[in-house]
């Protein structure tokens, strides 16, 4: 299981230092096999051949290998959906800063591959950002469960699975992000976030 790990990330995320060694460690071994007299001077032009044609053989495989991790059918490909909805209700001015809103949001855990996804766990975070005189900050509004995660059941190829919920919220937030993480079966962790601008032209600087 290491082994195809190491694999997968030679011919994905290390593509192009993999298949510069490969190239490099056949035109290498020739070159010591030139060097220590074991080709004749002349079948040198032969073995170049052969040299090369074993590089291009050893890059051709490193590509199929890349397809093969990149597009393949049976690991799980997931996507999310999000909507998000923040309501203001109607106040006086001077109330604008403490009455609450409500912050509605509703995300679509979609089974885009065409494996199964057996139960899983997943946990939702909200949080405020804020706009600070030193930069930005997140600030946790709220977590769906309070505590642990939920268990998600088992989502078919081309179904999905929804997380729907509505929350308070003070009505000078300009800004959140919606955090999703979800824990596959096997110890896989997937997560997904995003984030919102709820208002416009709004200055909250501390």
């Amino acid at each position: 299981m290491k082994g195809s790990r190491i694999l997968e990330k030679a011919t994905t995320k290390w593509l192009a230092p993999s298949a510069f060694l490969a190239v490099c460690g056949a035109i290498g071994a020739f070159a010591g096999l030139i060097l220590l007299d074991v080709v004749e001077a002349e079948d040198l032009q032969a073995f170049a051949d052969i040299a090369l044609k074993v590089a291009a053989l050893l890059v051709g495989g490193l590509w199929a290998l890349n397809r093969y991790f990149v597009q393949r059918t049976d690991a799980i490909q997931i996507r999310v959906d999000p909507s998000v909805n923040y309501l203001r209700l109607p106040t006086q001015d001077s109330e604008e800063r403490t009455s609450p809103g409500l912050l509605i949001y509703r995300l679509e855990v979609v089974n885009t591959g065409k494996s199964f996804i057996p139960a899983y766990k997943q946990f939702v975070q909200l949080s405020a950002v804020r706009l600070h005189e030193h930069g930005l900050s997140l600030e946790p509004l709220h977590r769906w469960p309070e505590i642990g995660f939920h268990e998600g059941g088992p989502i078919e190829p081309g179904s999905w699975s929804a997380i729907d919920d509505a929350i308070s919220v003070s009505q000078d937030l300009v800004a959140m992000q919606l955090y999703l993480e979800v824990h596959l079966s096997g110890g896989q962790v997937w997560t997904w976030h995003r984030t919102w601008a709820l208002q416009e032209g709004y200055s909250n600087v501390q």
